[in-house]
């Protein structure tokens, strides 16, 4: 490594040799933002060198809970990795059940833009997953104010404004993440 001094002159550092192991129980690993609120635990590897420095490792879901479109979700899986390199993976994902169809939300990418994908069991149109996520029922027994709000999210989830608070650009998430590491709580995520 190289440095160059205020002068011009040029001096030479050394890298030092990484190799360091960071356990994190329950209550010490946090990520928030966006309407997610989760806690984790797990292990991380830190090698390399002071230059070139590879963390890896993961962390798992112990709790959490995701607000979205105006509807609390539980949690049902959730990893933060860290790869080789410095920008978190992460992945997260709450089902619901309505009826006879079972609906997930996932949020899944790079910590600095994740991406909100909807599913559903038995496969059925975006709209349809979203009118089951927030009314809890088919598209075609919606109210005329259901529909106008079913059009909001949709404008939402692709980034185009729609309805207010942490739904708003949810579909390419930008910023607004923290990942948080903290002595421990006294007080619990509740689910």
């Amino acid at each position: 490594m190289i440095e160059t001094q205020a002068d011009g002159a040029q001096s030479t550092s050394a890298a030092f040799p990484l190799d360091l192991t960071i356990s994190a129980p329950p209550r010490e690993i946090f990520v928030r933002g966006r309407g997610l609120d989760a806690e984790l635990g797990g292990s991380l590897r830190v090698t390399g060198t002071t230059a070139n420095v590879v963390p890896i490792g993961q962390f798992s879901l112990i709790r959490g809970r995701l607000d979205i479109l105006g509807k609390r979700f539980v949690l049902s899986d959730g990893q933060v990795a860290l790869q080789g390199a410095l920008v978190p993976w992460i992945r997260f994902v709450a089902t619901t059940q309505s009826g006879d169809v079972s609906t997930t939300i996932q949020l899944e990418g790079e910590a600095t833009s994740p991406e909100v994908t909807l599913y559903s069991n038995p496969e059925l149109p975006q709209e349809e997953v979203l009118s089951r996520i927030l009314f809890s029922r088919d598209i075609t027994s919606l109210s005329a104010l259901q529909a106008a709000q079913l059009a909001s999210a949709v404008a939402s989830l692709a980034g185009k404004g729609g309805a207010g608070g942490s739904s708003r650009g949810c579909a390419k998430a930008r910023g607004g993440w923290t990942i948080s590491m903290s002595p421990p709580m006294r007080q619990a995520i509740p689910s």
